[in-house]
């Protein structure tokens, strides 16, 4: 009873100061008030880019706060990248504020001490996203890791979001686009979402794909062309239904050929093995051994490669190897290789263009596909 007084009389007791003072500055709150009032104005365009904001003492009247609060609500928008100070300028809006400008690529695992992934295609995404990030104005943040809702890297993204300092997403992983937690953050966001997923069920979101057909169909006609006639797949494990699919149909359009025995698969985890079997492959009667190997999967490319300079074969005299890339970080190749892939930063801005289109409140063609390329047409046509 005797605490249930002392509650009450301090919360009669701050009602009687709020009606007399107006508002009670508690600094921790207040400050982080002061910050979400500001980062509202600025992304409903009440402050636009590059103008000024009102003054420390003109915040402070509007606030009915200290000055000391009003400096640590600005030093925290500079930190998030919303103004700059200083100087005779004022407070000013940054040129290129994060609410638009400032893109998040996420990863549900994480990258070792040299930045690369278990993927080489996600290797490749944050390299493109940093090279990216030199030719601006546009920014891309890199989210590793991002898995449950109890993950601190999980609550630093939310905490972003909620912030409005994510312009939009770009997702790499299915678990993150079906996982519950993301979506009810996302929806309560409202951020736009591009993502590189065949099937996703996320609202505002536009999907960008490289497809398998597309990059069978070229490597096909590739041989084809070269009078190739019985052809290997070199594939991971997880590689699925879809792209044996898009190969047996790609190899019956040009009138290519190939068996149960020159189906091989693959773990990118235990890739070496590869070798041994592809000296196998290479060791078959003349009329069940392949004229030529497509690998679809680049991770697979170093050991496929080794194992057939490893027998001896000539290559592309006796054989022609087509093999999956990601540019412009292709894997090494043992043995000369027709590379034939996709432009991961033609795919980077490609989603960034989409996001752009959609915060404008645009429609966007769904799916946008990237198409499939060999290295000499990106060499010959920088994007």
């Amino acid at each position: 009873m005797f605490y249930v007084l002392i509650v009450a009389s301090y919360i009669i007791m701050c009602a009687i100061a709020r009606k007399k003072y107006g508002k009670i500055d508690h600094p921790l709150d207040r400050h982080s008030e002061i910050v979400g009032d500001l980062i509202q104005d600025i992304v409903r365009g009440h402050y636009p880019p590059t103008s000024r904001l009102p003054r420390w003492r003109e915040l402070t009247a509007r606030y009915k706060t200290t000055l000391a609060t009003v400096q640590k609500a600005l030093e925290r928008l500079e930190e998030y990248g919303y103004i700059q100070r200083g100087g005779w300028h004022g407070i000013r809006v940054v040129e290129f504020p994060p609410h638009r400008f400032n893109f998040g690529l996420v990863f549900t695992d994480h990258s070792d001490s040299l930045n690369h992934f278990s993927s080489h295609f996600k290797t490749t995404l944050a390299y493109s996203a940093l090279q990216l990030n030199r030719i601006g104005p546009r920014r891309i943040t890199l989210y590793q890791g991002v898995q449950g809702d109890r993950e601190e890297q999980f609550r630093e993204l939310a905490a972003d979001l909620n912030a409005r300092r994510v312009a939009g997403l770009i997702l790499t992983d299915r678990y993150m686009a079906d996982g519950p937690h993301f979506s009810t953050l996302q929806r309560a966001s409202k951020i736009p979402v591009a993502a590189l997923l065949a099937e996703v069920k996320l609202p505002e979101t536009t999907r960008v794909l490289m497809r398998t057909s597309d990059f069978m169909e070229r490597a096909c006609a590739y041989l084809q062309a070269h009078g190739r006639r019985r052809v290997a797949l070199v594939s991971s494990v997880n590689a699925g239904y879809g792209m044996w699919s898009a190969a047996h149909a790609a190899l019956a359009a040009h009138g290519l050929e190939t068996h149960p025995w020159l189906r091989i698969d693959a773990t990118i985890l235990y890739s070496s093995a590869l070798r041994p079997v592809m000296q196998m492959l290479c060791r078959l009667p003349a009329n069940d051994r392949p004229d030529a190997i497509i690998i679809t999967d680049d991770n697979l490319v170093p050991d496929a490669t080794a194992g057939l300079a490893e027998a001896g074969i000539r290559v592309p005299e006796d054989l022609t190897i087509v093999a999956h890339a990601n540019f412009p970080l292709p894997t090494p190749s043992a043995v000369p290789v027709a590379r034939l892939g996709f432009d991961v930063q033609r795919v980077l801005t490609t989603c960034l263009d989409a996001l752009d289109q959609r915060i404008q409140g645009a429609k966007v063609p769904e799916p946008v596909i990237v198409p499939a390329e060999f290295e000499e047409e990106i060499k010959q046509n920088p994007k």
